[in-house]
């Protein structure tokens, strides 16, 4: 879902006297081929008193004709436009065989299409020059581009300039500068000369700060920004146009919105029109605003809400020790080696999980030397000769079963303590080519290694709060077993034969006192197994600070209720995230009315982490809204592997479907022909169902069962027997492109996660619902590996 910002801007003309103005052409508004979603838009001219009509140039973008009634001292051109910043892959496209080599020709047919984008200038000396310093050995046509873009990004320098007009690619690489149009333009000359049709582009550039700024590489900018910008665009077969931005030497992405794509930048122009003879004042201005932020690992929580988690942690404090409690606490994140520091380290000596472990152990111990030696536990580096005497205090990084990293420190007494001590290590490793951050190829999230314990306990074995007061034992496990939001929301999705995964049913974190080792350990401790690594330290923290406050309530007051038997109600409802969230916030209000005031919002990103969005689409007043769901993995060697083994080349998945505003009795939902077990969420006009299916694994064999992706999702009336809307999810990329590597951040997983869901494209033809297909153990899901008995059947 990304991040939606509002896009202002004001151009004001002043006049001495009243002028009469000609009609003016305004082309302003995001041309059809714009990749970024614009949910809303407004062109405002003042006077008021003229006439507009909308039309297409012959370029097929979308300009404004406006014809002025009276004279006038002012004129005013104002857009005001909403878009959804969600990440674009600039690479996300494919290339005919004929043009994956560079140099390539044009067949005669599509050449005469592109004849005004391959029109040149004589070359001079300057631009002669520029030519022949390009490589144009023949190699991928996506690799050539790229070295040309950078050689004129590196070439010019860019300035803002006032002047109207372009500059000749004859002054602009004589002078080394120009504006974005001039880079643009020279650009769009130097790829003509080289045979290839490219256009000259304007429209708005959206950049906004980022959540993480990059360890190595430019910062990005320090503020949002918007304005006016250029660019160019290059025909590709197979592609499109393919926009590339020569000021920073990268392809187009979702900040680049264009207004106007043309031959010659003339035909460009944002304002053209003419007036009578006066002097002019004018005036320029342009704003982005954030108007939504969807909660995401690299920004969980908003500055306002960590202020006030931090207000309740301390406040919690203060009741542990009013009450006396001497609880400690602390966990053992997980991490995994980021792509660059692997790369880093290819031709350094060593491995490079070996190289980067070492440095991230001397961090460790050097910020907790300054810091807090008491908060650190024995040190030493497993498997790899030892560095330190594992007696002597000191942060302990051991390798993983997977090829990670866990990182161990003494639990914490206090809130302070533990969120100095989670802010220290999670940014300790990331300095050193460590991240938090894990995906799977097709863009979900995933952690970095589940079974990470959560320790609670006392400075001693006389101190510890289990030991002194053992219903508190009792109370966790139960309020545990009572909500299975809790160990379905935070713990990995392993289930694994060393008891690290969620256990079933509904203990999900295994809780166990370590009674057996307090005559050798000299500590009353439990152990909250199975919690997943969380990217991001603050989500941690707030998951810490949650079950503080469960122990602070707790400890005066025990937890009495029955167990709850949840039966298979674990692996049908409790599946999807509507149900998650419905108790989840049963468990917030039970901890505000206890006296802690937790909000559900400070743990969106988790949600947003274990289920993330898969896309919406809406037909008149009916909205699908598609989330991925639970669906347990296997831990067959200790990790959590991508999908079940099932027919050997399948994997099992499951998604959930919140429909909005269908109407009852005439409105039915249909995934793939077979009607869904819609359920009432209590929310007037909202219903949910789960769909279970299978899915192919990347690369494997043909499987051996039949698989269900693409999966098509239907709004059927009933009272028409058609479709009226629908949309698809596609279980790989739709065009066959085949990701071989890993994400290597989260945007680029957003970007993967996009590509594979299609706001449209319904089951075409007469529809004729059966009933809904329910299974009495899991009546809120479809399962497809199962066959209908009935359901949506072709028409005539």
């Amino acid at each position: 879902m990304g991040i939606q910002v509002a896009v202002n801007h004001r151009t004001t003309y002043e006049y001495d006297r009243r002028v009469t103005l000609s009609p003016h052409v305004i082309r302003l508004r995001p041309a059809p081929h714009c990749r970024t979603a614009v949910s809303s838009y407004s062109l405002r001219i003042d006077p008021p008193d003229h006439f507009i009509n909308w039309q297409q140039d012959p370029h097929g973008n979308h300009l404004a004709r406006v014809v002025f009634r009276t004279p006038t001292r002012r004129l005013q051109v104002e857009v005001d436009l909403i878009a959804e910043m969600t990440v674009i892959n600039p690479f996300d496209f494919f290339l005919e065989t004929s043009a994956e080599t560079f140099p390539f020709e044009y067949e005669p047919g599509l050449a005469r299409d592109l004849r005004p984008f391959l029109e040149t200038e004589r070359p001079g000396p300057e631009l002669r020059k520029f030519l022949a310093a390009v490589d144009v050995r023949p190699r991928p046509t996506v690799d050539f581009l790229a070295a040309l873009n950078r050689q004129a990004e590196r070439r010019i320098d860019y300035v803002t300039r006032l002047e109207p007009g372009i500059q000749t690619c004859e002054d602009t690489l004589a002078q080394g500068s120009g504006s974005c149009r001039d880079s643009a333009w020279l650009l769009v000359q130097a790829l003509r000369q080289m045979g290839l049709a490219a256009r000259f582009v304007s429209g708005y550039l959206i950049q906004l700060v980022p959540d993480v700024k990059p360890l190595d590489g430019p910062a990005g900018p320090p503020r949002d920004f918007t304005d006016l910008h250029a660019w160019t665009e290059v025909y590709l077969p197979g592609a499109g146009w393919v926009g590339l931005d020569p000021t920073s030497g990268m392809f187009a992405g979702e900040g680049h919105l264009p207004v106007a794509a043309t031959a010659e930048p003339a035909a460009a122009a944002p304002v053209s029109g003419s007036v009578s003879p006066a002097e002019v004042k004018f005036d320029h201005s342009m704003t982005v605003t954030r108007l939504r932020e969807t909660p995401r690992v690299t920004r969980p929580v908003s500055e306002a809400a960590w202020s006030a988690i931090d207000r309740l942690g301390r406040a919690i404090d203060r009741t542990l020790a009013d009450n006396d409690v001497r609880l400690t606490m602390g966990d053992e994140p997980t991490f995994a080696l980021t792509p660059e520091a692997g790369e880093r380290n290819t031709a350094a000596a060593g491995p490079a999980e070996r190289r980067s472990s070492e440095s991230l152990l001397l961090r460790l111990r050097t910020a907790f030397a300054d810091a807090a030696v008491e908060t650190v536990d024995p040190a030493g580096v497993e498997g790899s000769p030892p560095t330190a005497d594992p007696q002597v205090p000191g942060p302990r990084a051991a390798p993983t079963a997977a090829g990670g990293i866990k990182v161990s420190t003494r639990p914490a007494r206090t809130w302070g303590e533990l969120v100095s001590t989670v802010t220290t290590v999670h940014d300790a490793a990331r300095a050193t080519g460590w991240t938090a951050e894990g995906f799977m190829r097709d863009g979900r999230p995933r952690g970095t290694g589940g079974g990470n314990p959560v320790v609670l306990g006392g400075p001693s074995a006389a101190d510890s709060p289990f030991l002194r007061r053992p219903h508190l034992l009792h109370s966790l496990a139960a309020y545990w077993i009572n909500h299975p939001s809790l160990p379905h929301l935070f713990s990995g999705q392993g289930i694994a034969s060393d008891r690290q995964g969620p256990a079933a049913p509904g203990l999900g974190a295994d809780a166990r006192v370590a009674g057996d080792e307090i005559a050798s350990v000299g500590q009353g401790l439990v152990e909250l197994r199975g919690f997943e690594t969380p990217p991001h330290p603050r989500m941690s923290l707030a998951r810490q600070l949650l079950l503080r406050g469960l122990v602070a309530w707790f400890w005066t007051e025990p937890y009495r209720r029955p167990l709850v038997r949840w039966g298979s109600r674990l692996h049908d409802e409790f599946m999807l995230p509507h149900y998650v969230r419905h108790d989840f916030e049963t468990v917030i209000g039970d901890l505000r009315g206890a006296g802690f005031p937790f909000e559900t919002e400070w743990f969106d990103a988790h949600f947003e982490f274990r289920y993330p969005h898969v896309g919406r689409a809406s037909w008149a007043d009916i909205e699908l809204d598609l989330r991925t769901a639970a669906e347990p993995r296997y831990a067959l060697d200790g990790r959590a592997h991508e999908g079940t083994a099932d027919g050997g080349a399948v994997s099992v998945e499951r998604l959930q479907v919140l429909v909005r505003g269908a109407v009852e009795g005439r409105h039915v939902v249909a995934c793939n022909r077979r009607r869904m077990p819609l359920r009432p969420t209590g929310t007037a006009g909202e219903q949910v169902a789960g769909v279970r299916y299978r899915a192919p694994i990347r690369a494997a064999p043909a499987p051996a069962v039949e698989v269900h992706t693409p999966l098509t999702f239907d709004i059927v009336d009933t009272w028409s027997g058609r479709s009226i809307g629908g949309c698809v999810y596609h279980a790989s990329h739709p065009g066959g492109l085949v990701w071989d590597a890993l994400p290597v951040n989260a945007a680029e997983a957003e970007a993967r996660r996009a590509a594979r869901f299609v706001p449209f494209g319904h089951t075409p033809g007469r529809l004729e619902p059966g009933q809904p297909e329910t299974d009495p153990a899991a009546p809120h899901t479809l399962d497809l590996r199962r066959p209908a008995p009935t359901g949506l059947k072709p028409g005539s």
